[in-house]
């Protein structure tokens, strides 16, 4: 007997690298892309994890805000910059139990 196909729902949630490492950053408090770029590259997690491109950044929080792991805080508005959108981890994700966070496939 084969296992059935994995649906939309659950390969979008399949646990990332990236995403747990963003989440670990976010747990420290909100961020911009920008900032978490800078901070994996001040780490040295940079060579753990592919953020070279902050496309793959914008890919990884955008899949955590449609799990509810993640949310948009704020959008900061700059005179000569572009506005950065600052993420923060969600109140449903801090409040859930460790037991149901190391078993859950969201990261």
């Amino acid at each position: 007997m084969s296992d059935p196909k994995p649906t939309a729902h659950e390969k979008a949630s399949t646990r990332s690298p990236l995403g747990l490492v963003v989440l670990w950053e976010l747990m420290l408090g909100p961020q911009h892309v920008y900032g978490i770029q800078k901070l994996f590259k001040q780490q040295g997690k940079d060579r753990v994890v592919n953020v070279r491109s902050r496309a793959s950044l914008y890919q990884t929080l955008e899949r955590l805000v449609r799990l509810g792991l993640a949310e948009v805080k704020e959008t900061v508005r700059g005179e000569g910059y572009p506005d950065r959108v600052v993420y923060a981890i969600t109140d449903s994700f801090t409040s859930a139990s460790p037991s149901r966070t190391s078993r859950s496939s969201v990261w």
